[in-house]
């Protein structure tokens, strides 16, 4: 990194109107290097939270029982699309619970990435 730095202090500007592109660099890349850390913590926390108090064998056989009703277009043969109380993105919490869960039987499962992507 430091070289990097050296490098990009040592460009002569071709004109005026370039002299600050050696510290726009700068910038430019120290803060997508900045930003990998917040988010970083935030996918931490969010996997950790859904992973907080879950039962892996109740969760996979829901998940089979789920993916069962699940459709080719994405859509589940057993909910009312025009009732505006239904829950799917529930279903669809519970299916990366288990994707993310080394402890589940469902863990990595292809069919499941599948039904989530």
């Amino acid at each position: 990194m430091i070289k990097f730095i050296q490098f990009l202090l040592s460009i002569k500007p071709i004109s005026r109107k370039w002299e600050l592109c050696p510290l726009l660099l700068l910038m430019i890349n120290f803060s997508a290097f900045a930003q990998k850390e917040p988010f970083s913590t935030i996918e931490k926390r969010i996997s950790a939270d859904l992973q907080t108090g879950v039962n892996d064998a109740f969760l996979a056989k829901r998940i089979i029982r789920d993916l069962a009703k699940l459709k080719a277009d994405g859509s589940w043969t057993d909910i009312n699309y025009a009732d505006v109380q239904y829950d799917p993105l529930k279903r669809i919490k519970e299916m990366a619970t288990a994707y993310i869960r080394p402890s589940n039987k469902l863990y990595g499962n292809q069919e499941i990435y599948v039904a989530i992507t």
